[in-house]
């Protein structure tokens, strides 16, 4: 999607909300071989540790943060402050959030879209498959934000033409699943908007590329099975 908001380079795209910064990464740029090549910055997915780190290592620096937080991503909608999993071992969550304008906010995936939320004073990363959008990481999210004009960024993820699940996965979304399902294919970046538009979201930006249809571009479990990487969606208060 178009924007005067979102700039593009080799390896990311960056997306300038109000009171945040987000990039969302792609393959391109890192030092990972096939086949987490090049920017695999997912850490359980069987590359080497060196590589990843190096890696994040590289993305810390797009950013320009001083740190990343890091999970161990379970598909589930538990939320953390960023300081519960800064520093030390990676610990389970879908979702981080910050007060700090010195520590990034990292997940991954490798179909399912990564969101930022952001209001003044505190900023949100959210790793949306359809699991933790059906267990409600977004409301928690909001809810722990608080109040204030709420912005949002949606990064790439699998699109809707490769996305066929079964109508119980629809099901488990409610009304934004079903809405968003259509000949036995699920829209997730749609259900993500759905939300935020309940939510009373003042400005949503979508870097919507497809993970799956661009395989030199993003990385995709559901196109090349376990033995792939992950991009990331990276957010941090300005």
């Amino acid at each position: 999607m178009s924007s005067e908001r979102i700039e593009r380079t080799n390896s990311f795209a960056r997306v300038h909300l109000d009171h945040a910064t987000v990039i969302f990464t792609n393959r391109r740029g890192g030092v990972s071989d096939p086949p987490f090549d090049s920017l695999n910055l997912g850490a359980f997915v069987g590359d080497v540790e060196g590589c990843v780190q190096e890696n994040i290592a590289l993305a810390a620096g797009w950013a320009g943060v001083d740190d990343l937080a890091v999970l161990h991503q379970v598909h589930g909608a538990k939320l953390l402050n960023a300081a519960e999993a800064f520093p030390g071992s990676p610990p389970d969550a879908d979702g981080l959030w910050t007060e700090s304008a010195h520590l990034g906010l990292l997940v991954t995936g490798a179909d399912c879209p990564p969101l930022a939320l952001s209001v003044p004073g505190r900023v949100a990363m959210l790793h949306c498959g359809w699991k933790p959008l059906a267990a409600g990481i977004v409301e928690d999210a909001l809810a722990l934000l608080g109040d204030g004009p709420l912005q949002a960024a949606i990064g790439p993820g699998i699109g809707p033409g490769h996305y066929e699940v079964g109508a119980e996965v629809a099901e488990a979304l409610d009304r934004d699943g079903l809405d968003n399902y259509t000949g036995g294919r699920l829209d997730l970046h749609g259900v993500i908007v759905a939300k935020l538009r309940r939510a009373g979201a003042e400005h949503i930006e979508i870097v919507g590329d497809c993970t799956y249809s661009d395989p030199e571009m993003y990385f995709s479990h559901r196109r090349d099975g376990a033995g792939t990487g992950r991009q990331a969606g990276i957010a941090w208060l300005n």
